[in-house]
């Protein structure tokens, strides 16, 4: 009889045996542990070294800044925030000597007659260049979005969402959910369900003070608008 290659042997009996282990549910897997073992090692020494890398590179891209590396977090352009503002109040802006309802995005001149839109950076364009644009932050911009007419007036003119809310009889969590989809695209989660829902039983929400209600719900869709959430691409 030939004699029998050990390690061969050993080879065979460790396919058969891993082979039978996927049948039987775990029969002879102490015959696989060592390999498998090395295999795990040589894996775990690859991740302890790739945060290193990973480090040395995110140093790089934090500060890179114009080859797209990674996500720039910027300010919504002045049309885009004025169109989004007046498509969730549900008022829309008027354009002297344009017709009603045209948006901010489809004004064919640079020079037009809006506090708003001058602020917040929309170029004359007297210039074939992007960098004529401006979306640096100022105080003249977080007084305006804070306190300024625009966004107010929305607020209060007849027929805005608010009025709206009020003339439904809405429940304050539909108000909420509502505000939500309409301005920041999601649903709102329920720690924000309950906290908003507390600030508005607790703001004017008796059927007796429906100036108060109107007040508080101003104060909300007014809170979402100017948030960081609304006001910036991320």
């Amino acid at each position: 009889m030939a004699p029998i290659n050990a390690e061969i042997a050993e080879t065979r009996r460790g396919t058969l045996v891993g082979n039978c282990n996927g049948l039987t549910g775990g029969a002879f897997f102490e015959v696989r542990r060592e390999p498998l073992a090395i295999r795990v090692r040589h894996l775990v020494d690859f991740d302890a070294e790739l945060p290193l890398s990973l480090r040395a590179l995110a140093g790089t891209v934090r500060a890179d800044d114009r080859y797209y590396s990674r996500y720039l977090i910027k300010r919504l352009p002045a049309e885009v925030m004025l169109d989004a503002i007046s498509q969730v109040t549900g008022v829309p802006t008027e354009f002297p000597d344009y017709a009603a309802g045209i948006r901010a995005v489809q004004l064919p001149d640079g020079i037009i007659g809006s506090y708003f839109l001058r602020v917040f950076g929309k170029p004359a364009r007297t210039l074939t260049l992007e960098s004529e644009r401006s979306s640096e932050p100022s105080v003249p911009q977080a007084l305006h979005i804070i306190n300024g007419d625009t966004l107010n007036q929305k607020l209060r003119a007849p027929g805005s969402i608010v009025d709206s809310f009020l003339k439904l009889g809405v429940s304050d969590e539909m108000i909420v959910e509502h505000l939500y989809l309409a301005a920041l695209s999601r649903r709102p989660n329920e720690s924000e369900i309950q906290q908003l829902r507390k600030e508005l039983s607790t703001g004017g929400g008796s059927p007796d003070s429906t100036s108060e209600r109107r007040q508080t719900i101003e104060d909300l869709v007014w809170a979402v608008l100017t948030s960081r959430e609304f006001l910036f691409n991320h």
